[in-house]
């Protein structure tokens, strides 16, 4: 029997202690005498994350049978628990982009229904600076409101105020209408 090896894996500073295949033999992760765990991704042969709890060398390296969950026990006399939380943060990450995408939407209807207290709160949550400047301008060129345009900015929350405040350093202004403020 000839054995050839098909991957070399390079990134610990030290010996490596252990090693155990997971995600459907997918990935491989390795226990190391510098006392950090490594997932690596066997297609690219690339570190795709580095565990890094112990203080000392990783002498044993467990794997649940789902192989989402590891185990790690080491020289400072600690096991640690690690699992996996990338599906958790996809999910997390679609449902903030879905919100947001809904909030653009409520935007865009308040300012069809010229609501624009709702408008300039929803442009501070979804980041947008130049939105914002564009309807805190609409409200006092187009509309000629001055009034309204003081109580939208006096009844912002504590949050919104410092996002304004800090939006106001990246906004130029061409016209000295938002510079009176």
């Amino acid at each position: 029997m000839s054995h050839t090896c098909l991957k070399t894996f390079e990134g610990h500073s030290h010996s490596v202690l252990k090693v155990w295949f997971i995600s459907s033999g997918l990935q491989v992760v390795s226990a190391s005498s510098d006392g950090l765990l490594k997932v690596w991704n066997l297609r690219s042969s690339e570190c795709q994350v580095t565990l890094d709890k112990h203080l000392d060398k990783v002498w044993a390296l467990a794997v649940a049978d789902d192989g989402k969950r590891l185990a790690s026990g080491g020289a400072d006399s600690v096991v640690h628990f690690w699992a996996d939380r990338t599906e958790a943060e996809a999910e997390k990450a679609t449902q903030i982009q879905e919100r947001a995408v809904l909030n653009l939407q409520k935007l865009e209807n308040s300012l069809r229904a010229k609501r624009y207290r709702k408008a300039v709160r929803l442009s501070l949550d979804l980041d947008q600076p130049y939105r914002t400047r564009s309807i805190l301008q609409t409200i006092l060129e187009e509309e000629g409101d001055a009034a309204e345009f003081h109580r939208i900015i006096a009844g912002l929350s504590r949050l919104h105020t410092q996002k304004l405040l800090r939006f106001a350093r990246y906004v130029p202004v061409r016209s000295g209408v938002l510079a009176r403020m």
